[in-house]
């Protein structure tokens, strides 16, 4: 008998653990699903503005490496083309320089020289040819130059992408409402007035003194005055 409630106890306690156990593998199921780890492998759930940070991070990087490798390309297109002129110059004037001294001998002997060592090889790198001269620029290799021009149109049109929508429209001002500063004071171009920031109102207070002065005045000028020319016309009665 006590061998069998032990058994219906062991038994129990083995099925509240199996459901315990349940319900942990399906917490475990359910933040899986609802994290952000599964698309960001190895870490941490990241936010989407970082994500998206790392991802112009990462496409910025790809355009300066980009534009690097075509440049690179370009440049050593051009120094093989210079190296190749510098080379085939240097062996013209060692080949000028024997026909020089072929010529000098013949005329030494009273001999007709060669006609061929009469005539004097061009050096490419000194007296290039238009197409030799082409070759030392980047329009000389256009295979090159277009693919460095196609780099940088797409890097500007992906910026202009980045950009739109974040600048910042200023209303257009006329040349006469254009408004200058001069330090704290703003000075209007077309009006000799003064807007100066946050300058009180100056109120002026005159005396009483000075106002019955100039109460008298106005009565002396209305004393004085020469009435003669005014006719007054009245209403009858």
């Amino acid at each position: 008998m006590a061998d069998t409630a032990v058994n219906l106890h062991k038994a129990h306690l083995t099925t509240v653990e199996h459901a315990t156990l349940q319900e942990k593998v399906k917490r475990e199921t359910t933040r899986k699903k609802a994290s952000r780890r599964s698309i960001h492998k190895g870490g941490a759930a990241a936010n989407t503005g970082d994500l998206r940070e790392r991802i112009k991070i990462r496409d910025e990087t790809e355009r300066v490496e980009s534009l690097r490798k075509v440049k690179k390309a370009l440049r050593i297109a051009i120094n093989k083309s210079t190296q190749a002129l510098r080379v085939a110059g240097v062996a013209a004037w060692k080949e000028n320089k024997e026909k020089k001294k072929r010529v000098a001998a013949c005329l030494a002997r009273s001999d007709s020289p060669a006609p061929t060592d009469l005539l004097l090889l061009g050096e490419p790198d000194k007296n290039p040819t238009i197409l030799e001269a082409a070759s030392m620029t980047p329009e000389g290799h256009h295979e090159y130059l277009h693919a460095v021009l196609q780099v940088e149109k797409e890097s500007n049109r992906e910026l202009e992408g980045e950009l739109e929508g974040k600048l910042i429209e200023f209303p257009e001002l006329k040349a006469r409402e254009i408004f200058t500063r001069l330090g704290n004071t703003y000075q209007r171009e077309d009006v000799g007035v003064k807007y100066i920031e946050s300058s009180p109102i100056r109120e002026t207070f005159v005396e009483s003194s000075d106002v019955e002065s100039d109460a008298g005045s106005i009565d002396s000028i209305s004393r004085n005055a020469d009435l003669s020319h005014l006719i007054i016309y009245r209403n009858p009665v």
